[in-house]
């Protein structure tokens, strides 16, 4: 079953199924920038569920029924748009649960990330920025990465100017701020590599 075909079927079938629809009409209405009016949310004559967009283009009406792949495609985009470290791979369920077990327990000890309040003062430091509201009219992508890159950037001085003074050394190249942050793996923190877990364990036992 397609995710189109499971929300259709969520929305027949659920009792709660009137929410869920009004909850996928809003974001529809928020993202593509589209009124409820031109959505409709239909059954054909075979009793299947459709899903049409009656949107204007050259000054026409035009009536466009969204299938399932132009449906995943939709979702990627608004996820690729407002998730600045989405990743669409695929991963094995069970896989994926003990990798976020394990990201959990590491970052147990850590301090608790800054409320929303506190972020939104950040990026108003980062920006030089004194009215509030002009930062609600950020995207919640652009708003993620600008406080993702000024923390780099705080880092990076902090970094830099300890290696220059000569008292510090660094095993590693000190990347620059302006440097591509992008995560290629969420999880490579608690990933470890065969042969790394066989040196850490060399003389407490074998691994065959």
């Amino acid at each position: 079953m397609s995710y189109l075909d499971f929300l259709f079927y969520t929305f027949d079938k659920d009792e709660n199924g009137k929410i869920y629809l009004m909850m996928l009409l809003e974001i529809f209405k928020i993202c593509l920038n589209i009124d409820y009016k031109q959505i409709e949310y239909i059954k054909d004559e075979k009793g299947k569920l459709n899903l049409i967009f009656n949107l204007e283009y050259n000054n026409e009406n035009k009536k466009i029924t969204i299938d399932k792949q132009d449906f995943d495609n939709i979702k990627k985009i608004i996820l690729l748009q407002n998730i600045p470290d989405y990743d669409d791979a695929y991963i094995d369920p069970k896989m994926e649960k003990a990798l976020k077990e394990a990201q959990e327990f590491m970052n147990k000890n850590k301090k608790k990330m800054a409320s929303l309040e506190d972020q939104i003062v950040c990026v108003m430091l980062a920006l030089h920025e004194v009215d509030e509201k002009n930062i609600h009219n950020l995207t919640i992508r652009k708003f993620t990465k600008i406080l993702q890159r000024y923390d780099y950037k705080l880092h990076y001085e902090i970094y830099k100017q300890a290696e220059c003074s000569g008292m510090v050394t660094f095993k590693q190249e000190i990347d620059h701020w302006m440097s591509d942050l992008s995560v290629k793996d969420k999880y490579a923190d608690v990933k470890v590599d065969f042969d790394e877990f066989k040196n850490k364990i060399n003389g407490k036992g074998n691994v065959k």
